[in-house]
Formats: structure tokens, C-alpha cells, sequence
């Protein structure tokens, strides 16, 4: 599945058993003596260092309480403060007598089997990001990933970059794909997933790419909430009334129409956006709204809306692509989660 949009980002924010809001208090902490790092390797803060100096908004995102676990090359997040609910990724590069070093940033680093890359591991506010800062052209130019999900569990392309389904059922969403050189170049890259392995390839054949190649700082988030009403309840509603329930100023009444122009706001920021389309089928109701150029998370930023069934529970389910990346801040990202409880407390609240 090769995609013209480049890029070496994944971030997995998992949706039904795995959910990954990283939000428990537990380190890693290594004892013993730290592995050397190979001369072909940067040491794990060269490695940041690079980041922040290609993609600096990267390292912006780290969310410093973690409860990422690591097996040499296999992590374990877990979704809760109890560590109720985990997701497992083994990261094929990494030797499996691998072990991840946290620098002062907060953010993980392992030296690979080759030597000539590392593998980065971020712990962020809606899920984690797994990074490869290539080294050289004689690195690899295919990195895989083992999912612990379902067999069968499909990579599916949505407007907001790609999702793990399994018969019909969401596991997780992963940002669209970028590379960038160290003079801030594009590289092509793609993804293709087999047998529930997900591989990020990269063409490194350009002689013009200037190395390191690292990721791209684009960013997104998905949040979820318990509701109390079905898919079709919360329709409904909508239906009837929809600024009695959506909960950011300028919405109209009616439902929106597609194409419709929505003057949404609040008291800082412009959210000028259009009605991009709803969609009903088996138990799930959606509608997303695109960004203008006036629209504070910029053109190109998306957000839908989704009412639907995991595990025997509602919930609203709120995926967002935001092209702005200086509105990556914590303050930014609490205020969107502030709005959309909201939005699924008015839901809840409606008789």
C-alpha cells in the first residue's frame, strides 16, 4: 500500500480491549551497567538531539508520565492506572536482547541489529510513537512491527491516515506515513501489513538524501468517552437538536448539510470548518467536519465523530487530524478533551 505522502511516524492510539491513553505512573528503569551503543549508532541523546533538530516539534509531545514496559524488543503499554489493558508491539529491527534507554527527554531509544539505525519509542498523550533515525544508506529499507492483534486484523486507508480493523471492529488508528531528511526533504515511504505485522518501507535510493532521515511532526489524537445513549439514540438527537448537545459556539440547530459552512469559535480561536458528511450502518453513527485556511488547527486538519458499540459499551469516539502543529501543547490537548466530554456529558444528559 504505497502512499505519495511520506513519512516514519507511527502512532498507535487503540481503540476497544487495547485502548492507549498513556496516563499510569510506571517507568522503566534499567539497572546494571547501560549497553554500549555502537560507533555506527548515535547514543540515545544524539539520537534526541537529531530529532529536535530535524522535526522539533516532535519531542513537544512527550508525555512524561508512562507506562510503557519493555521485553528487549517487545513494549507493552497499558491504557489505565490499574495496567488493565495493554497492547503488545515487538519492533523487528531491535534485537531481542535489546534494551531501550530513557533520556532526560522522557522518550526511548534502542540501538538496532545492524547498528546503522536506532529505534525510538515516545510515549505521548493519546497513544505511542515509534520513530527510526536512519543513519546511512546502507541502513535497512523496510522496518516491521508485530501487533498483538486479532488474526485476520486488517490495515484499512481512512481520511485521517490508517486503522487496524478486524471484521468491522476498530483496534487502533495510525497517522499517515512521512520521512524527512536532514535538510528537511521529503523521503517516499509507505506501509504495507501482513499477517498482523505492520512494515514501514522507505526508499533511501535518492543520492541526493542527506542523512539522518527522521520523522515528520505531524500529529493527531483520539479520545473516548462512555455514553449512555445507542448510535442511533445519539442520532437522533443530533437530528433534532444539534447545538443543544454540540458544544462549541456557532453550531447551528439543524443538522449540518454536507458542504455546509459552520462559523464555529470559541473566546481565543477560530474553528471555521465545512460539514464533510455523516454516515449510518451496524450499530455506528459518524459525521466529520474539515478545516478552512481560517480554522485555528489549519487547512487540511480533520475531525470526526463517532457513536458506536466496543465491548458492550457506547461510547463517542473523537479522532482528529491537525495539520497546525504549534497547537501540540498541553494546554490545547486538555481543551479538546475538556470539549468533547462535554459534548458525551450532553449526550448522556438528553431524555
Amino acid at each position: 500500500m504505497q502512499n505519495s505522502n511520506p513519512n516514519s511516524v507511527h502512532i498507535f492510539s487503540v481503540w476497544k480491549t487495547f485502548l492507549i491513553f498513556l496516563c499510569s505512573t510506571s517507568l522503566v528503569v534499567f539497572s546494571g551497567t547501560q549497553p554500549v551503543f555502537s560507533d555506527e549508532a548515535d547514543s540515545p541523546q544524539e539520537t534526541v538531539k537529531t530529532i529536535e533538530k530535524i522535526a522539533p516539534e516532535i519531542t513537544k509531545e512527550t508525555d512524561r508520565i508512562d507506562s510503557i514496559d519493555f521485553s528487549g524488543n517487545t513494549l507493552e503499554a497499558s491504557s489505565d492506572e490499574n495496567n488493565s489493558a495493554k497492547l503488545k508491539i515487538s519492533i523487528k529491527d531491535v534485537s531481542p536482547q535489546a534494551k531501550f534507554i530513557r533520556d532526560d527527554t522522557g522518550i526511548y531509544v534502542a540501538e538496532s541489529k545492524t547498528g546503522d539505525t536506532n529505534t525510538v519509542v515516545q510515549p505521548t498523550s493519546t497513544g505511542v510513537r515509534i520513530m527510526t533515525v536512519i543513519h546511512d544508506r546502507e541502513a535497512p529499507d523496510a522496518y516491521s512491527y508485530k501487533v498483538d492483534v486479532p488474526k485476520g486484523t486488517q490495515l484499512l486507508k481512512t481520511e485521517f491516515g490508517y486503522k487496524l480493523d478486524h471484521n468491522g471492529e476498530p483496534y487502533g488508528t495510525l497517522l499517515p506515513e512521512w520521512a524527512l531528511d536532514a535538510n528537511g526533504k521529503s523521503v517516499p515511504t509507505w506501509y504495507s501489513w501482513d499477517k498482523e505485522t505492520l512494515t514501514q518501507h522507505v526508499d533511501l535510493a535518492d543520492p541526493s538524501i542527506t542523512f539522518p532521515v527522521v520523522a515528520d511532526p505531524g500529529w493527531g489524537y483520539t479520545y473516548k468517552y462512555k455514553i449512555n445513549k445507542t448510535a442511533e439514540q445519539a442520532k437522533r438527537l443530533l437530528k433534532r437538536c444539534f447545538n443543544c448537545y454540540f458544544p462549541v459556539t456557532g453550531a447551528p440547530k439543524n443538522f449540518p448539510i454536507l458542504g455546509e459552512y459552520l462559523k464555529l469559535r470559541d473566546k481565543f480561536f477560530n474553528f471555521e470548518c465545512r460539514f464533510a458528511g455523516e454516515r449510518s450502518s451496524r450499530g455506528i453513527f459518524f459525521f466529520k467536519f474539515k478545516a478552512t485556511g481560517r480554522h485555528v488547527d489549519g487547512f487540511g486538519s480533520r475531525i470526526k465523530f463517532v457513536f458506536m458499540k466496543i465491548d458492550n459499551q457506547q461510547y463517542l469516539v473523537v479522532e482528529a487530524y491537525v495539520a497546525n502543529n504549534h497547537m501540540n501543547n498541553p494546554i490545547y490537548r486538555y481543551k479538546a478533551n475538556e470539549t468533547w466530554q462535554k459534548f458525551a456529558n450532553n449526550i448522556n444528559g438528553a431524555r
